[in-house]
């Protein structure tokens, strides 16, 4: 992977089954921004928003094999962070 990130989530998500741990971390960096900030409009909450960041992405990576393939990975990293 030449440019991270200049890949499609599909694209990282793959690699992240991979274990590719610089796939990983562009994920994170596409989206820990917005997490938390969806996060935080409802928990109101600096320090509880960035334990909820952490946790989904956590859930991401244990439950990386079983994301399934073309999913949206914008729409999952939502649904946890909402759940």
């Amino acid at each position: 992977m030449s440019d991270i990130n200049s890949y499609s989530d599909d694209e990282l998500m793959q690699e992240i089954k991979s274990d590719n741990m610089f796939a990983f971390d562009a994920l994170y960096n596409k989206y820990h921004n917005r997490i938390y900030k969806f996060a935080y409009s409802f928990l109101k909450s600096r320090e509880d928003s960035e334990n909820v960041v952490q946790d989904v992405f956590l859930k991401l990576w244990i439950h990386r094999l079983e994301v399934k393939n073309n999913s949206s990975i914008k729409a999952y990293v939502f649904t946890i962070t909402y759940n």
